[in-house]
């Protein structure tokens, strides 16, 4: 059984954010997602969204929406996109911010589907990279540390596999686009951050070719799917 809630992705979004640079942040637990996008918040003016954070605020308040994810969370049912995409449109309107971090998103390719016909395309997604032990031994340490008694051994390694199936068609779609880019998460935050910032700083691409091959056209293309300013130079 899955819930939805079909009202959230009715409304048009308020604001466009066609020219919004989003970030997607995707990989396992404990691989160091949150760390690294807080400080490209304090270092660029990011805003960031997370989507189990939101998840559990809605939660927290009350509301019926929050009831609804209560109960599918209990009852371990899928909570589909329509909600997911709702809670992150309403979020996005609060800010006047061009730069967004979506941390955790998208786990499937109905999520990003969705998002991306109801809000804008992404122009980066991240992909956070841990060996699996690296992460069960993290997620342990924590689990002990947070007395978080949920975290057994059996769940740990099923929340990793979950993860695993779940997001391998959105990285294999936003890859054929030439999205994606790897972050190794084993070295300290500081070095993890190196990667992040080579990653996710402006790139400078040159586009070359004979007379009439098209150049203008193919050039405009990819500057409209991935936000990058089109400049021209004279003939």
């Amino acid at each position: 059984m899955c819930i939805r809630d079909s009202d959230m992705i009715k409304r048009k979004p308020e604001l466009d954010f066609s020219q919004c640079k989003i970030v997607f942040f995707l990989g396992p637990p404990c691989s160091g997602k949150k760390t690294q996008a807080l400080r490209l918040v304090q270092d660029f003016g990011y805003v960031h969204l997370s989507i189990g954070e939101l998840l559990r605020a809605e939660i927290k308040k009350g509301t019926p929406l929050g009831n609804k994810v209560k109960t599918a969370v209990e009852q371990g049912e899928l909570i589909l996109e329509d909600i997911i995409v709702g809670l992150l449109l309403s979020e996005m309107q609060k800010y006047k911010s061009k730069s967004f971090i979506i941390n955790g998103f998208p786990r499937t390719m109905s999520q990003a589907t969705k998002f991306e016909t109801t809000i804008c395309e992404c122009q980066l997604v991240l992909n956070f990279t841990v060996p699996e032990e690296i992460i069960y031994q993290r997620l342990m340490k924590r689990a002990e540390a947070e007395n978080r008694v949920d975290d057994k051994e059996e769940v740990i390694r099923k929340r990793i596999e979950e993860y695993n199936s779940k997001t391998m068609l959105p990285l294999e779609y936003y890859n054929k686009l030439g999205k994606v880019k790897e972050v190794k998460s084993v070295g300290t935050p500081l070095e993890d951050y190196q990667q992040v910032l080579k990653a996710i700083l402006p790139q400078l691409y040159f586009v070359i070719g004979s007379k009439s091959a098209g150049k203008s056209a193919v050039s405009k293309y990819l500057a409209d799917r991935t936000n990058i300013c089109l400049l021209y130079t004279s003939p």
